[in-house]
């Protein structure tokens, strides 16, 4: 399904407007069409879905756009995490206006991203790649599941200690989501959302996280390690 989200670059003056994304695309694939648009390489992304008020969930390369329940309307912010980002560079320039057409006008396009997809669902082969796209999201699940993160453990959040207080699924996303107490203020949530009660910590000093986007141990730890 083709759905159209309002993004908005740390370092860009520029907000994209309803711009459109496939919701079945990878994230990792979601970072591509940014790079394009912004300039800031994949690596260097991290991306933050805004679903309502204080509803901010950081989306992680395994999942795809539909796996976080994204709808039209909703908010992407892009964090160019590069300090020597040559965006950073051109942020205070103007940018031309962006080309804007009605949904009437896209539709009657020829070979549009929906007719597009319309034909490729015609495809058995398509559709069984779809089919096993599902899979390996279960099976990514899965294997989540066997990560060594357990309640109550201490990990980090850019360098931060926090607490992992919940450990599950939920109603806002696919897979399983960790929800972590963070430094006050450093949060966007107490840890119930959408009238569930998840964890309880102080207002914004909670975050629900993916695998991967938080670190066992410190990055100067870790380097250490490496070193030897």
């Amino acid at each position: 399904m083709i759905i159209k989200l309002n993004v908005r670059h740390n370092y860009l003056k520029h907000r994209f407007i309803e711009i459109r994304f496939d919701s079945e695309l990878p994230i990792k694939d979601v970072k591509t069409k940014i790079y394009t648009m912004t300039g800031t390489p994949q690596r260097s992304q991290k991306l933050i879905l805004k679903r309502g008020e204080g509803d901010l969930v950081v989306l992680t390369d395994k999942l795809t756009l539909h796996d976080y329940n994204a709808q039209d309307g909703m908010e992407l912010d892009v964090y160019d995490q590069n300090q020597y980002s040559v965006v950073r560079d051109i942020g205070s320039k103007e940018l031309p206006p962006v080309p804007q057409v009605s949904d009437e006008q896209y539709f009657k396009c020829k070979n549009n991203v929906v007719y597009q997809i319309q034909q490729k669902m015609q495809d058995p082969e398509y559709q069984q790649l779809i089919l096993s796209q599902q899979q390996q999201r279960e099976l990514a699940t899965q294997q989540e599941l066997q990560n060594d993160v357990h309640l109550n453990q201490i990990v980090f959040v850019n360098n931060q200690e926090a607490l992992v207080k919940f450990i599950g699924t939920v109603h806002f996303g696919a897979g399983l989501f960790y929800g972590v107490e963070v430094p006050f203020g450093s949060g966007c949530t107490n840890g119930t959302e959408g009238g569930v009660i998840y964890f309880s910590c102080p207002e914004n000093s909670g975050m629900f996280l993916k695998f991967g986007d938080f670190q066992i141990q410190k990055e100067d730890e870790k380097e250490d390690e490496d070193e030897l």
